[in-house]
């Protein structure tokens, strides 16, 4: 028996806290882990920027090994205006939008 099988996310601990809102790397590695399902099985509904929609769109036309968000229930994209004060970071495009996100929560 895996440890997954006996596993229970502590939601308890994420009562109250804002909406969770990711940018492409989380989606990725846990994609490519096969652990993707413990997203909405922590956090139920996951936002994300148009931005990290895009990244994730582009990088399955490009040949990579990524999620469709668009195919993912619990996932709702957003728009995210970029702020001065993140941009002035030089993060990328998806990274920039998620924090932005973020702080608007």
């Amino acid at each position: 028996m895996s440890w997954r099988a006996t596993w229970t996310p502590p939601f308890d601990m994420l009562a109250g806290m804002a909406e969770p809102v990711s940018d492409t790397s989380p989606f990725l590695y846990l994609h490519q882990a096969g652990l993707l399902d413990l997203l909405p099985q922590m956090y139920g509904e996951i936002l994300i920027p148009y931005e990290v929609q895009s990244e994730l769109q582009e990088g399955r036309r490009r040949g990579f090994d990524a999620p469709d968000p668009d195919d993912l229930r619990w996932v709702r994209a957003r728009p995210a205006p970029l702020n001065a004060h993140v941009a002035a970071f030089e993060l990328d495009i998806g990274e920039a939008a998620a924090i932005t996100r973020a702080g608007d929560h």
